[in-house]
């Protein structure tokens, strides 16, 4: 067994986890452990696991202001179709989807305030 994995091996043994990426300087499979993010490989150490979680919540923000932007999107184009219905069967639709648009909207909203944690209200 190579030095990386019996290292790698050892990690798992700690507690540690194997992550999804890969090291760019020996592409070794990238470990979680004692806090911080390392290579078996070279030794490198990338970050520590609070640096990463900084690096996942910003992440987190952009995406859910990428949410955000769409379902508003979509909130002024049902909105203009209610506006221009044909009838009310067909106007109730869109209200239906708007209603829905809305409370997605409104639980992007509070997912960003709350860091990705809020849930959305029970339908019991």
């Amino acid at each position: 067994m190579e030095e990386a994995e019996k290292r790698g091996v050892e990690w798992l043994r700690r507690g540690g986890r194997m992550l999804k990426g890969y090291c760019p300087t020996c592409n070794s499979p990238l470990f979680e452990v004692d806090g911080e993010v390392k290579c078996p490989g070279c030794g490198r150490v990338f970050m520590t696991v609070g640096e990463r979680l900084s690096a996942l919540r910003v992440v987190e923000k952009r995406l859910m202001y990428e949410v955000e932007e769409t379902l508003l999107r979509l909130v002024r184009e049902v909105s203009g179709a209610i506006s221009k219905a044909k009838n009310l069967e067909e106007a109730l639709r869109y209200s239906q989807a708007l209603y829905i648009l809305l409370a997605s909207l409104d639980l992007a909203k509070r997912m960003a305030e709350e860091g990705g944690s809020a849930r959305a209200p029970s339908q019991g």
